[in-house]
């Protein structure tokens, strides 16, 4: 991600040569000046692997097969979700047509996205850039929902805790249906909260090796970075840590302290600029007296839920829908705490509810008078997702042997949430997850080639051959890449003038403009990434918007249709581009959107 930064800097940070220079620069430095690793990591997985038994490699199988069925069908039906589509995945496409990772730039007319954190599309920007395609975007939630399994499961271990019991309380959290939505797209919630177990399981780590606070630190920062959502859980975390381990910190000042200077980097370098352009570090969700005014469509909905709790009970059935289990998880924490009566407990709760009362008292959490938003406030329920990481950590901290009662209380909740979650999530319909089937299909072949190899000992791979593997295996992720916007738009639904573009003849190897007028369609940017896409400019005239659709595909909105459409000023500007072009018919036509140009 620095990398990336620094070459914007000098516009190659999207130069697939400069990108691919920069990464072995880094290995080559690591190679120099850290120790090498004693055994080789080759050798200690093959170590580990050898040490499982049958049923260990069995499920280990299991759940490798079951993840890469995920991700095969992710890149035989790749759905890019509304934000993913609306400015996540523009902002990678404007970076790499740029040469600015960085840089902030809005996709929507009304509302300034290029001042939200960046630190997850800086991540993409790497591997996009490289493979010029895009592959990584589908690939990017599968890694991290792995990363946060792994981590989940090992900080739950660190702590001396009963395997099944670890296994309840990461599947309770991974089968959450916020987590199944972000398996879409180029979304963040799911990033931010595998940066946050990630710091939880070095938090763990490190009451045997302090040092490795500063990583935890750095992963901290990755996760505000990614979404200020686990900012609270992050610092309770990272506080914990730091007073079990405080007799050992001092000698740890100056790495401790390159640390928290590269987590600010990574994970604040947005705040910064906002504060420095706009007067706020949370501009354009939170503003500040002396600095830039709300943009009015935020105004708008800027409502919070602990202004109005009495709003929930009559749209229960949307939180159920969003949370399922994740409401087990919170219930049956109460009912453990009270009955466990142990420290860490006790605190663990009291930092979920810390998180639970920031969460109701944050922006657009709330319902305002104007029944439009209503939509947009249930959607804010994945903001909890950290919360809901950090609840089912105390129930498992609960479950251990000990008291019976808590014990028993803090099974149950997370059993039942995994079976909640589970039903929830086989109610989804296709596109948004892949069928029990082929998951089943996928975790069977693995667990029979996991099986398998308990007849054939495996010698630690050698390093030559890991690498050969592993360019193998991006080579063949070139034939997903071909096509992939087309089937994108197959199974995409909202959006029919961007299935019209996408079906031209000369889109695919293509590089005709996008313009748009309110808000983007970044998966326009196509295969390659070819096609820029961008909005509008404010103060475009007749004349230009005329010599515009002569070369590129303009995209223009329906006219008004309420008094709180929260577009309603980019469709009044509609009107009045629309009226510019007065007597040319559009090359397509739909109730919310019209297509000048057909290139």
């Amino acid at each position: 991600m620095l990398w990336v930064l620094v070459l914007g800097l000098a516009g190659l940070g999207a130069e697939p040569v400069a990108l691919v220079a920069a990464a072995c620069a880094s290995w080559g430095a690591a190679r120099a000046w850290l120790p090498a690793p004693s055994p080789p990591g080759s050798a200690e997985l093959a170590r580990w692997w050898a040490g499982l038994t049958p049923a260990g490699r069995a499920v280990t199988g299991a759940l490798a097969g079951g993840l890469a069925a995920y991700a095969l069908f992710l890149l035989r039906f790749p759905l890019i979700g509304d934000d993913g589509r609306s400015y996540h995945l523009p902002d990678i496409a404007g970076w790499i047509q740029s040469g600015r990772p960085g840089a902030a730039i809005d996709y929507f007319d009304d509302l300034p996205t290029g001042s939200y954190p960046i630190t997850n599309e800086l991540l993409l920007t790497w591997p996009v850039a490289i493979s010029r395609g895009l592959v990584p975007i589908s690939l990017w939630p599968v890694v991290t929902l792995a990363l946060t399994g792994l981590a989940g499961w090992r900080a739950l271990r660190l702590l001396d805790l009963p395997p099944a019991v670890c296994a309840l309380a990461v599947a309770s959290l991974l089968s959450s249906p916020i987590v199944v939505g972000q398996m879409i797209g180029p979304n963040t919630d799911l990033p931010a909260l595998a940066w946050l177990v990630v710091t939880c399981a070095l938090c763990a780590a490190a009451r045997e090796h302090p040092a490795l606070l500063g990583p935890a630190i750095v992963a901290a920062g990755l996760a505000v970075g990614t979404k200020t959502t686990p900012a609270a859980p992050a610092a309770f975390v990272l506080g914990a840590a730091a007073w079990a381990g405080r007799a050992q910190l001092r000698p740890l000042a100056l790495p401790l302290g390159v640390a928290a200077l590269a987590a600010a980097v990574v994970g604040a370098g947005w705040a910064v600029r906002n504060l420095v352009e706009h007067g706020s570090p949370l501009w354009p969700l939170v503003v500040s007296p002396f600095g830039d005014p709300q943009p009015p469509v935020l105004r708008d909905v800027d409502g919070r839920l602990i202004a109005d709790v009495g709003s929930i009970p009559p749209r229960a059935d949307l939180y159920f829908e969003s949370l399922a289990g994740g409401i087990a998880l919170l219930a049956g924490l109460v009912l453990a705490a009270v009955l466990a009566r142990r420290r860490e407990v006790t605190a663990a709760a009291l930092a979920v509810a810390a998180c639970v009362l920031v969460w109701a008292s944050a922006p657009y959490t709330g319902y305002p008078r104007d029944a439009v938003y209503d939509f947009s406030a249930a959607d804010a329920v994945r903001y909890l997702l950290p919360s809901l990481a950090v609840c089912a950590f105390a129930l498992a901290l609960a479950a251990r042997p000990g008291r019976p009662g808590a014990r028993v209380a803090a099974c149950v909740a997370l059993g039942a949430a995994l079976v909640m979650n589970l039903q929830r999530a086989l109610e989804l319909d296709f596109p948004l997850r892949p069928s029990a089937g082929l998951i089943a299909a996928g975790a069977l072949a693995g667990a029979g080639a996991a099986l398998a190899s308990i007849l054939v000992t495996l010698p630690s791979p050698p390093r030559a051959a890991l690498t050969v593997a592993t360019v193998v295996l991006a080579g063949t992720l070139a034939i997903p890449a071909s096509g992939y916007v087309t089937r994108h738009m197959r199974v995409a639904t909202g959006d029919e003038a961007a299935r019209f573009i996408a079906s031209r003849p000369s889109f695919a190897d293509g590089d005709t403009p996008i313009s748009y007028l309110g808000a983007v369609n970044g998966a326009l940017a196509g295969d390659h990434l070819r096609h820029p896409v961008r909005l509008l400019p404010r103060g475009e005239t007749c004349a230009r918007l005329r010599r515009r659709i002569e070369e590129e595909w303009v995209v223009l909105l329906q006219p008004v249709v309420s008094p709180f459409d929260p577009g309603a000023a980019s469709r009044r500007r509609g009107d009045r581009l629309r009226e510019c072009l007065a007597g040319t018919e559009p090359a397509f036509a739909e109730p919310l959107r019209f297509v000048y140009g057909d290139h």
